[in-house]
């Protein structure tokens, strides 16, 4: 909810996202649809997703740095 109250928020048309993102996008629209629906007003865009090809999914992170990362935390004490 909180990344559609941005998008809502900055009153974007079109939003520049990954493919496994849009359903921020999505709820986003559902959520301004139903609030213009309810008030009987337009306050909110319907923002749209743009999803560049190049760029729609982000890789999945290399074995290696997963490996760093338990390492660094395994470092870490808590009291």
């Amino acid at each position: 909810m909180l990344m559609a109250a941005d998008i809502l928020l900055y009153d974007a048309a079109v939003v520049p996202v990954g493919q496994d993102q849009k359903q921020h996008i999505e709820y986003a629209r559902d959520t301004a649809e139903k609030f213009n629906r309810t008030f009987k007003t337009d306050v909110f865009k319907l923002p749209e997703p743009y999803i560049m090809p190049n760029v729609a999914i982000v890789p999945a992170r290399r074995a290696e740095d997963e490996q760093e990362l338990r390492e660094c935390y395994s470092a870490i004490r808590f009291t």
